[in-house]
């Protein structure tokens, strides 16, 4: 009988951050590894859900893991799918899954910290708790387990990844979806050339274009890569500081 209502699922390779992710406290999620590397079994012990899936990148073989734990998946509330170079303690991980509930929402990202790889609307805004937005970013988004029936295609329709994340927003317009200020995490590569990564590394010897990839999604859907923000939930430091001022102009 399952005791948590989250899951954190990542495709991961030999440089997997993945350990920060369970260290640090009793966490609120369970966790399913798939990995793609070529030693046996190698973190088995450290998931509650373990699959060796070669050949794939991150969303597609996430999307061929949920078709292999589709009965086991489908009794979790929420899902959350981060890249393996992730960083953030359980701690986070946990925070992260609390306020999605708390605000009932359908699809959401957390901020990333400052760097030039990422749009300004990634970065944490200091006096909200979230923003609501139209799409999140596919680094690190967490789904209502519900929600993935209606994106699961998406998973497979190229292989980088790029652009689907627009998709995700145009299928789900009109639900409550989020960046998520009150959470932090670090993206660990972004100082690193991308050429020296592993996921641009397998781009590379599948002699895919990411950029083609995104360019035909956007023309085939229709879709945009700039996010709406249309509004937020302020903290409520926010507000004083407002008043504060305010009264400084008045007086």
């Amino acid at each position: 009988m399952l005791k948590k209502r989250n899951l954190v699922i990542a495709s991961i390779g030999d440089m997997s951050n993945h350990k920060d992710w369970i260290t640090g406290g009793k966490k609120n999620f369970d966790l399913a590894l798939i990995y793609y590397g070529n030693k046996e079994n190698r973190y088995r012990n450290e998931a509650d859900y373990h699959l060796q899936i070669q050949g794939m990148l991150k969303f597609e073989a996430i999307a061929k893991a949920i078709h292999r734990l589709s009965d086991v998946i489908r009794k979790y509330d929420t899902v959350c799918m981060p890249d393996d170079d992730i960083v953030m303690d359980t701690a986070t991980m946990n925070r992260l899954f609390r306020i999605f509930h708390k605000y009932n929402l359908d699809m959401a990202h957390p901020t990333i910290a400052g760097g030039i790889f990422y749009d300004w609307d990634m970065w944490r805004c200091p006096y909200m708790i979230l923003r609501y937005v139209d799409h999140v970013d596919r680094i690190c988004p967490l789904f209502r387990t519900d929600i993935l029936r209606y994106i699961l295609n998406t998973f497979t329709l190229n292989k980088s990844g790029w652009g689907i994340e627009l998709l995700w927003g145009k299928i789900l317009k009109g639900k409550r979806i989020a960046i998520i200020d009150d959470v932090v995490v670090q993206h660990r590569p972004s100082r690193t050339p991308p050429w020296e990564r592993e996921y641009y590394k397998k781009l590379i010897e599948l002699e895919i274009d990411p950029y083609d990839e995104l360019a035909k999604v956007q023309s085939e859907y229709g879709v945009a890569p700039h996010k709406k923000v249309f509004y937020g939930e302020k903290k409520k430091l926010c507000h004083f500081l407002f008043l504060r001022k305010l009264i400084k102009k008045l007086i």
